[in-house]
């Protein structure tokens, strides 16, 4: 049964719904306590657009509270309901918490059926193309209308898609689009309470499978973040206009200095060859004014990846990698197609600068002046709080489409997000938390050792096991700074490569040296941590007979393989000698054959997802630590009433950004730093993580 709470008459005589006093809902209400919560918004902007309804029930009875209509009073009683120990069950209930939160409204118990959706599904590709489908669960056919042929295989989150994977429920969505311009209509009444009542249902259904995959920890977890993560949208951040119209200004003229160097590159090319860069140049006539010169001049639009890579294939430029959605090979002049071979062709590092300073006019530019909110004058970035197959958290879309985990780390762009007057930024970050982990997981002795009681710079310890032959073993580590500065930089790059899963091959990439030289290191470095290189032999192992990654057992998120039955059994055929024999043959003979291009296609997948054994299980736990810090963090605020006086800013990887009053500065930075160290404990068990924090009038790190 449908009931409307309204003092808007022309809503008094439904057919669908019955008209009820507020005390006599909240009569209706009080026994729930597992309450389905929904609410219609007037837009997207919490604090620009109005809330609308909000709706409270199972799946017997629904009330709808047209928020417009109530009284103060009647608000404080839904507050004091709303922050009651009853559990609030919702459909990316971040999105509705931010609007409550605009009423000072803050729910203790939550449960967002869309994180769990994404927990279940963790790893599970947006888009399968046709090839790589093999009846994943989940997954809905979307056609081309000209042929009624399947292009590809979707996933999606949406309440819609769930109700109808678990119920078999077909939710009509389509009034939604109407609230904007006509707000609070039966039909809308009608439609609002459709939203809560299927919930229990499809939550229902949704734990029968995370009671299968041990998912119940990470469920409870996950919800409990989702709080904190809504709340840093709510606070979001303070952009200086100033400094960013000047960086602007800057980016603008690097962005054009690169342009001309590329455009000039291609013009000596064509005097080189006239006859082979043709089609790259053309000739233009002086102005009358003066102001341009007459000459040859490049055509290329250098964003432009269909005009670009014919000149790259004319100068030898490999473009081909491994595209994961179609398993199959594509052009790209992505970074990391480019970067290994720039020491090669003169060009990629121009290119790769032209890239980088485009990215900061297009992506850092005029669209965060845009998104500055005219009502409180900060910046509030969408945050996901299972953005990634890891579950770690990421930032962007929107109307603007912004990123503050892509921001750049350099101090300009930085500098330009700042504390309002009278208040200080604290930014926190947790002490070589990956290297850290790393120890923890793997219980290496050595490195272990090292944070313990020894340096704990491990990028000197990583130096010293990687070069026996440069470094002699009575060398103490908190000296190879200073005595083999080089080889510790490049360890850094060793370190990043092998802890996530790389060998010798990656490292030859990376650092543009023979493969020989790169086994000696990476071998060297694998004697020196055998806990290491123990611990990612049994990560291979495990991702090829499991079909998914147990990326966290204490709290039990895994990642699924998308086609691990698949790897699973091509697996077994590589262990059948008259396969490989087969194979061997058909190699020689029709290299483009089905069973040559499928072993290939296992080889590629296989190595990926032995890789992703490897770095999912660090890259989940440094997501975790910092979601219990917020967890901590954020309760702590609540609990002292201190909303919208201390505001979390910006959550990057594993930083935690933070405004507050500048006379609270000491209270805040220890309680910040304690709480950051108590997200550490449970996921480094092993290791010590710290946390540092540094105090100013914008952001530092």
């Amino acid at each position: 049964m449908i009931f409307l709470v309204s003092k808007n008459k022309g809503l008094f005589n439904p057919e669908k719904y019955k008209h009820v006093d507020f005390l006599d809902a909240m009569k209706i209400l009080d026994p729930i306590r597992l309450v389905q919560l929904d609410t219609e918004t007037m837009g997207l902007d919490c604090h620009t657009k109005d809330l609308l309804t909000l709706q409270l029930g199972n799946k017997e009875n629904q009330v709808v509270f047209d928020w417009t209509t109530l009284a103060d009073w009647e608000k404080r009683v839904l507050k004091t309901y709303l922050e009651s120990d009853r559990i609030f069950l919702g459909w990316n209930i971040q999105f509705d918490l931010t609007f409550l939160y605009v009423q000072g409204i803050y729910p203790k118990n939550v449960i967002d059926g869309m994180i769990i959706e994404k927990l279940i599904f963790l790893g599970f590709p947006a888009i399968l193309g046709p090839d790589l489908y093999d009846g994943q669960f989940g997954y809905e056919p979307i056609r081309d209308e000209r042929n009624n042929e399947i292009k590809y295989w979707e996933f999606s989150y949406s309440l819609r898609a769930a109700a109808n994977r678990w119920c078999k429920i077909d939710i009509d969505k389509t009034v939604r689009g109407q609230i904007i311009n006509q707000g609070l209509t039966e039909e809308v009444v009608v439609y609002a309470a459709g939203d809560v009542m299927w919930l229990e249902d499809i939550y229902n259904a949704q734990m029968e499978e995370v009671r299968k995959q041990n998912l119940e920890r990470a469920v409870k977890f996950e919800c409990e973040a989702v709080k904190s993560v809504a709340y840093t949208k709510y606070c979001g951040i303070h952009m200086s206009l100033s400094r960013w119209n000047e960086k602007m200004a800057r980016d603008k003229m690097n962005l054009n200095q690169a342009v001309s160097e590329l455009n000039q590159y291609v013009v000596n090319l064509y005097n080189s060859n006239r006859e082979l860069y043709k089609p790259f140049v053309k000739w233009i006539d002086a102005d009358l004014f003066g102001f341009v010169k007459a000459g040859y001049t490049c055509t290329l639009n250098w964003s432009s990846s269909k005009q670009v890579i014919p000149l790259f294939k004319i100068l030898g430029i490999k473009t081909k990698t491994f595209d994961k959605k179609t398993g199959k090979e594509k052009d790209s002049i992505e970074e990391k197609v480019l970067s290994p071979q720039a020491d090669q062709f003169p060009i990629i590092p121009l290119f790769l600068k032209y890239q980088g300073a485009s990215k900061l006019v297009s992506t850092y530019g005029e669209n965060w002046v845009k998104a500055v909110n005219p009502k409180t004058g900060r910046i509030h970035v969408e945050i996901h709080s299972i953005g990634t197959d890891t579950a770690r958290m990421s930032s962007g879309g929107g109307v603007y489409k912004l990123n503050l985990q892509n921001l750049p780390h350099d101090e300009v762009t930085r500098s330009c997000f700042t504390a309002e007057k009278g208040n200080v930024w604290l930014s926190t970050d947790y002490q070589s938390q990956e290297s850290r982990l790393i120890a923890s997981v793997s219980n290496d002795k050595s490195m272990i050792d090292l944070f313990e009681t020894g340096c704990g710079d491990v990028h000197s310890l990583v130096a010293y096991m990687s070069y026996p032959n440069i470094i002699p073993r009575s060398t103490r580590i908190e000296d190879i700074k200073e005595l083999y500065h080089e080889q510790r930089q490049e360890a850094k790059g060793i370190e990043f490569a092998v802890n996530y899963g790389g060998d010798a091959h990656t490292i030859a990439n990376n650092k543009g040296i023979p493969i020989k030289e790169a086994e000696k290191i990476y071998n060297d470095f694998m004697r020196g941590f055998p806990g290491i290189h123990q611990y990612q032999q049994y990560c291979r192992q495990e991702v090829m007979r499991k079909g998914y990654i147990l990326m966290n057992p204490i709290l039990g998120h895994r990642a699924h393989i998308f086609d691990g039955e698949w790897q699973k059994k091509m697996t077994e055929k590589m262990q059948d000698r008259e396969f490989t024999s087969y194979y061997w043959q058909m190699k020689k003979e029709s290299p483009y054959c089905d069973t040559v291009q499928e072993v290939k296609r296992f080889n590629k997948r296989k190595s990926s997802s032995e890789k992703q054994s490897i770095n999912y299980r660090i890259q989940n736990r440094g997501a975790c630590c910092t979601k219990l810090a917020l967890i901590k963090f954020f309760n702590w605020i609540v609990s002292n009433n201190y909303q919208d006086i201390v505001k979390i800013c910006a959550i990057v990887h594993d930083e935690i950004n933070v405004e507050c009053p500048k006379v609270m500065e000491k209270e805040v930075s220890d309680v910040l730093v304690k709480c950051m160290v108590a997200g550490g404990k449970p996921f480094c068990p092993n290791v010590h993580l710290g946390a540092d924090i540094s105090v100013g009038d914008h952001w530092i790190h």
